[in-house]
C-alpha cells in the first residue's frame, strides 16, 4: 500500500469513532429503558399485590 493509506490505517476515521460512540450510547439508553420497564412492572406488582392485602394488613408508607 502507498503510504498515505497506510497512514490512514493507524488511525480510526473520525466517522468511525463517531459511529461506534453513538451505537454504544444506543445500547446504554437502550438498557437503561429495559431496566426502567423492569422496574416498573414490579413496583406496579408490588402496588397491585398491597392493594389486595391492604384490608388486612393496612397501608404501607414506603
Amino acid at each position: 500500500l502507498p503510504a498515505e493509506y497506510a497512514e490512514k490505517a493507524q488511525v480510526p476515521n473520525i466517522e468511525i469513532i463517531f459511529t461506534a460512540a453513538i451505537a454504544f450510547l444506543w445500547v446504554l439508553i437502550y438498557k437503561a429503558i429495559k431496566k426502567i420497564n423492569e422496574i416498573e412492572k414490579r413496583l406496579d406488582e408490588k402496588i397491585n399485590t398491597d392493594n389486595s392485602k391492604l384490608g388486612e394488613s393496612g397501608s404501607n408508607s414506603s
